[in-house]
């Protein structure tokens, strides 16, 4: 069966014995993930969709090879001879960017709550990486795609909303200057960079200040 992404671990699996799998493979670019999301909860969906869907890759393995699936990867997987599949699931700082796809896409709703909460505390993980790795721009490039459902997410569950804060504020804290453009486009080269973030991409982290009364209002 066609198996939807995992939505936050890369994985490198290998049959053991006399094994034999054949794997039909898919990134998870937006078309795919849109293909997937309407055949949800249905049989059959290599069958459906899989004409449609694009770069994929038939690969076999047995006990002297093993596959390395990133994050996000579609993927089938057809038993040629029984046996055994040993695997090991992985996070990475380039995990980000499946993420972002991922939960741009809506595929998020079909898991559950526990199953989303599980999706976003894995992403921040990934982002918070990413940050600390040299990939803040790639990490900040994934935020931005993903910003309304982060809002929507933050808006709903305040402790996660509270976590990412510290997390991209123990980023701020250690960068200065910011070498680069903001991914979104807005931001002018003179500008300040950490003004910009906070009020263009995170100000929904922070809690609104609580409103007060003159001294001549009753």
């Amino acid at each position: 069966m066609l198996t939807a992404p995992d939505y936050g671990t890369d994985g490198i699996s290998a049959p053991i014995g006399d094994c034999v799998k054949i794997w039909v493979v898919y990134p998870p670019t937006k078309r795919n993930l849109l293909l997937i999301k309407t055949v949800e909860g249905q049989k059959a969906k290599l069958i459906r969709i899989g004409t449609y869907l694009e770069g994929g890759l038939i690969v076999q393995t047995t006990s002297v090879n093993a596959i390395y699936l990133p994050a996000g990867c579609i993927h089938a997987t057809f038993t040629i001879a029984g046996g055994f599949l040993i695997a090991k699931d992985f996070t990475t700082m380039n995990s980000t960017k499946a993420f972002s796809e991922y939960i741009a896409s809506g595929m998020d709703h079909f898991l559950g709550k526990q199953g989303q909460k599980d999706c976003f505390d894995w992403f921040m993980k990934c982002l918070g990486i990413a940050l600390v790795n040299n990939r803040a721009f790639e990490a900040l490039k994934a935020w931005i795609h993903t910003q309304d459902h982060m809002q929507d997410w933050a808006n709903s569950e305040q402790r996660w909303g509270s976590r990412a804060r510290k997390i991209w504020e123990a980023f701020l804290s250690t960068r200065i200057h910011w070498p680069m453009l903001c991914p979104c486009g807005s931001l002018e080269e003179e500008g300040s960079w950490h003004a910009h973030l906070k009020a263009t991409h995170l100000q929904f982290l922070y809690p609104k200040p609580m409103e007060t009364r003159s001294k001549g209002q009753n």
